[in-house]
């Protein structure tokens, strides 16, 4: 897919000269930026009437999502620039704990909200919210509460996407991973509160992953 060759060697060639946690936040918005002018240069090539995402509608945001640490750091920085940073820290703390020993394929059964939610159900970092995160579209509200009922039964009912934008973020999110793993930086996925939470109280991440160092918070 053309996103993803584009996308893995500018985001590698930004990646060689990276300095700072603040250069780790460009790179986020770079991709993001690429993969929605890629979405736009190209909706003329499927439908986006069908849509139904809508602000305030979170019927997904109860599953669990990756983010790379370049996200968690954009998130963070933006957390901070809004005022927000240490309001937020003990309540990240508070949900990591409550979900310690939760498998990926179980943290819906939870029943959380994503701590990033306002109180209307909007996401209050939308604008740097994950690649994952903008992949997901469903062209029925009903079917998303239909899919996670299901879920909680032991059963998976699929859900009708739109398959440009879902690719596209997804390839995207493959290519910030491989060139991070081209540099010889970790590039694991990390579950986003916890990665979140660890870009927030650490402002030294780009100089560790410069010197290979795995960053896996607890």
């Amino acid at each position: 897919m053309y996103v993803y060759e584009q996308i893995l060697k500018k985001v590698g060639e930004c990646i060689e000269s990276i300095s700072s946690d603040a250069c780790l936040a460009d790179i986020a918005r770079i991709v993001t930026t690429d993969s929605d002018t890629y979405i736009l240069e190209n909706k003329d090539k499927t439908n986006f009437d069908f849509i139904a995402c809508k602000k305030g509608c979170a019927h997904c945001c109860v599953v669990f999502i990756t983010v790379l640490l370049p996200e968690a750091v954009s998130i963070a920085a933006y957390l901070r620039k809004e005022g927000r940073a240490e309001k937020l820290i003990p309540l990240l703390e508070e949900r990591v704990i409550e979900t310690r020993w939760t498998e990926e394929q179980d943290w819906s059964l939870l029943g959380k909200k994503c701590i990033f939610l306002d109180e209307g159900g909007s996401c209050s970092i939308y604008t740097v919210r994950p690649l994952l995160c903008r992949a997901v579209t469903s062209a029925s509200a009903e079917d998303c509460h239909e899919a996670l009922a299901s879920r909680i039964m032991g059963e998976e009912k699929p859900i009708l996407m739109n398959l440009l934008i879902k690719k596209t973020y997804e390839q995207s999110f493959h290519a910030l991973a491989d060139a991070m793993k081209n540099n010889g930086m970790d590039s694991a996925g990390l579950e986003l509160t916890r990665a979140v939470l660890c870009a927030l109280k650490n402002k030294d991440l780009a100089e560790r992953l410069k010197k290979g160092e795995k960053i896996r918070p607890c």
